[in-house]
């Protein structure tokens, strides 16, 4: 009998691991993110964004190893829908996504900004509303084009930032509604930001952002506090900053 209580407790353990880090053969747990610089950098492994840096920090902390790849957003956010994939990285609070996620403590924010070209001539654009009736580009998937479809506010949508910035300078648009920081940083790697103006949008505070957990995924409020656990470690022994700091920020 005690043979027998030992043999399914090592079966619990293992089945209590694997649940909590379904992981590739390696095993390390994947995560998932979209390239959105300089919060998510694709294909630089020297410097892949800083919100990417706190991810595996904070897990490492409390001894999960996480190896973050990358996807086109609506795909991540169909996955962690449907629990096929465990959590997301640099993610929004946005009502619909809150019925399938689960967010974790803040891990950073951003400016929300209307970008035009330099010789926009139309009237100033300073609030949500002011981009009513204009020819606006969003990127699909993300929280500023939810908040567009929300307002109902017309506009183009395209998959990445480069693709929207390229339309903005190429095609007859007004204006791009994203994150500020993210959209410099790619317009600086394009070569093109002196080509554009940014403005701020007084009527919407700073953005937070977080990680998003499926509520489908096995053990995944478990894993949020984990992972909340390693993300105060890291606040509170200067890791969280010095990673923001390499950054610029």
């Amino acid at each position: 009998m005690l043979k027998l209580i030992c043999v399914k407790r090592r079966a619990l353990i293992f089945l209590l691991f694997f649940v909590v880090s379904t992981a590739t053969s390696a095993g390390t747990l994947n995560i998932f993110a979209t390239n959105y610089p300089p919060f998510n950098i694709k294909s630089a492994p020297s410097q892949p964004g800083f919100d990417v840096e706190v991810s595996i920090a904070a897990f490492a902390a409390v001894g999960i190893d996480i190896e973050v790849k990358f996807q086109p957003w609506a795909r991540i956010m169909r996955d962690v829908k449907s629990g096929v994939a465990t959590a997301a990285v640099t993610c929004s609070k946005v009502k619909e996504r809150l019925s399938f996620a689960d967010l974790s403590e803040q891990i950073s924010s951003t400016r929300m900004a209307v970008i035009t070209h330099r010789n926009y001539s139309g009237a100033p654009l300073s609030v949500v509303d002011d981009l009513r009736n204009k020819k606006v580009i969003a990127v699909n998937g993300f929280a500023t084009q939810k908040e567009l479809v929300k307002n109902g506010i017309k506009h183009s949508s395209v998959n990445s930032i480069e693709d929207a910035l390229a339309v903005l300078l190429r095609r007859n648009q007004d204006v791009f509604y994203i994150g500020w920081e993210s959209a410099a940083y790619v317009a600086q790697q394009m070569g093109i930001l002196d080509k554009l103006n940014f403005a701020g949008v007084a009527s919407v505070d700073d953005h937070p952002f977080y990680l998003c957990f499926s509520k489908k995924w096995p053990a995944s409020k478990k894993l949020l506090k984990t992972f909340n656990k390693g993300l105060k470690i890291i606040q509170e022994n200067g890791t969280f900053q010095n990673i923001h700091a390499r950054y610029g920020l």
